[in-house]
């Protein structure tokens, strides 16, 4: 199966050397397997290729999510965890009654930004904007209700 994509042997070539040339260059692919099809290794390094990327939602490949999770990165996220225990044995020995014992744990767990499973399911009418590391979940809008775009499509009546 061939996908329906640019036959220019040369795109990794032009998206990595074409900004600093003034080339503004947009891509669109439904996930990374595309371009794996296309240019084969360098499908690897397509992300880093273009500086703004907009993820829309419905990807269903599962090593096109694992990347985009990963360029993300992860960060160290706070677990506290709370235990109740029976009485103690030594709280009923010095005070002849019978006491809870509860305790409280802190760690650290290193976690991604955003799974795979995040980006999948990225809600219907969203997008996840990415520049760099940086990301933001937009709303999209249709073309057809806002202006300029509305008169812009409109079928002419008459």
């Amino acid at each position: 199966m061939r996908s329906n994509i640019a036959p220019l042997e040369e795109l990794p070539q032009i998206a990595s050397e074409g900004a600093g040339q003034g080339l503004l260059l947009l891509a669109a692919l439904q996930d990374l397997s595309q371009v794996r099809q296309r240019w084969g290794q360098q499908a690897d390094g397509f992300l880093t290729l273009f500086g703004t990327k907009l993820i829309l939602a419905g990807i269903a490949d599962t090593r096109t999510l694992e990347s985009i999770s990963t360029m993300l990165g992860e960060y160290d996220r706070e677990v506290i965890t709370r235990t109740r225990n029976g009485p103690g044995l030594l709280s009923s020995i010095l005070d002849g009654e019978a006491r809870p014992h509860t305790s409280r744990t802190v760690s650290t767990q290193r976690t991604r930004v955003l799974s795979p499973g995040e980006l999948a399911n990225i809600p219907a009418g969203r997008a996840l904007h990415l520049d760099g590391v940086q990301w933001e979940l937009i709303t999209l809008t249709l073309a057809h209700s806002s202006e300029p775009w509305r008169t812009i499509t409109a079928i002419p009546t008459g």
